[in-house]
């Protein structure tokens, strides 16, 4: 007797067999999906903090003055700009604000630390404006 067909025994062992590939498959699949969300949302968070370094860096060399720093703290950073609009950086827990507004999220560590050069802080004869904006 010549039949064909599949028996009982190598129909299971071939599902078996699917069914380990399929798991090591997932397996797979599931730590590569992690990863690249990992990796979206580093990249995200380090984006944020690059904008807001450089937002405070333009705005902080943008001083027109050491006369116009009012306060000067390891968690704060007060000063006028040059449009006579008071700014203020103040790192509050694990957030670091401006004028009140949170700028940055998940701040593990900041501190500011302010090196005074001395007075006169302009060229002789040059003008310092620095005073608080008026309401």
């Amino acid at each position: 007797m010549n039949e064909r067909g599949v028996t009982f025994l190598e129909m299971v062992l071939s599902i078996v067999i699917i069914g380990v590939i399929a798991v090591l498959v997932t397996d797979v699949f599931v730590y590569s999906s992690k990863s690249v969300m990992t990796a979206n949302a580093t990249r995200g968070a380090l984006q944020a903090g690059r904008l807001a370094i450089d937002r405070m860096v333009r705005e902080i060399r943008n001083v027109p003055s050491n006369l116009c720093i009012s306060a000067a703290g390891s968690t704060t950073f007060t000063f006028i700009d040059s449009n006579d609009v008071t700014i203020t950086y103040r790192r509050v827990g694990a957030s670091l604000m401006r004028n009140g507004d949170k700028l940055l999220d998940s701040v593990e560590d900041l501190t500011f630390t302010y090196y005074d050069n001395g007075y006169p802080p302009n060229p002789i004869g040059a003008p310092t404006i620095c005073h608080a904006p008026t309401t």
